[in-house]
C-alpha cells in the first residue's frame, strides 16, 4: 500500500520551485536533495509557471502603440492598434 501524501507549507513549495527554476541541476537531483518525489516538484513548477502567466494582464491599445520595438508584447491585446499617423 502507498503512503499518505505529506502536506507542505506554501513557503516550502515556493522555495523548492525557485530552486528548480534558478538551478542548473535537474528536477530529479533537486527533488532527491529535498526528499520529495520528482513528479511532485514537477507539478509545483508547472503550477507556478501557469500562475505567473495568468498574472500578466494584456496590454492596452495605447500601450501597444508605444511598444513598437517589440510587437510580440501586443499579442495578448484584445484590440488591435491602428496607426493614426
Amino acid at each position: 500500500m502507498g503512503s499518505t501524501p505529506r502536506k507542505h507549507a506554501q513557503e516550502y513549495k515556493d522555495e523548492a520551485v525557485r530552486l528548480a527554476l534558478d538551478s542548473d541541476r535537474s528536477l530529479a537531483e533537486i527533488a532527491k536533495s529535498l526528499g520529495i518525489n520528482e513528479l511532485t516538484l514537477g507539478n509545483w513548477v508547472t503550477k507556478a509557471k501557469k500562475d505567473s502567466e495568468s498574472d500578466e494582464k494584456p496590454l492596452s491599445v495605447s500601450e501597444c502603440r508605444y511598444d513598437r520595438l517589440n510587437p510580440l508584447t501586443c499579442r495578448n491585446s484584445t484590440s488591435h492598434a491602428t496607426d493614426d499617423t
